[in-house]
């Protein structure tokens, strides 16, 4: 695979992440690591980072979900979610830049629960 086409892939993996609300951030970049990692040892180790990011913040979600049905709950779980909507967009745009120059990105928050 040619290297342009391996930065292309992990392009679309990071981007995939904007979905995050109907679950596609986790299905598109699942999908491309399963289907295309074997083929480039930059799209596996990337797209997993990516799957653990996705993963990461759903959890936070859901944890911030479950924060807002306490009585104090909503003041702390809407700005939370807010703030993890905000470091979602930033970081895929970050990831997607470093991607197309071939460069390995770290996503902050990470949990790396798949290894």
């Amino acid at each position: 695979m040619k290297q342009s086409e391996e930065r292309n892939w992990v392009v679309f993996s990071h981007l995939g992440g904007l979905f995050t609300v109907s679950f596609l951030g986790i299905i598109i970049p699942l999908l491309i690591w399963l289907f295309k990692g074997n083929e480039s040892a930059f799209i596996k180790e990337q797209g997993r980072e990516i799957v653990n990011f996705q993963v990461s913040l759903s959890i936070y979600f859901l944890l911030c979900a479950l924060v807002a049905f306490t009585i104090i709950g909503m003041v702390v779980a809407f700005p939370a979610m807010f703030a993890l909507f905000v470091i979602n967009v930033v970081s895929i745009i970050k990831g997607s830049i470093k991607a197309s120059k071939g460069e390995k990105f770290r996503y902050p928050i990470n949990l790396r629960l798949i290894n």
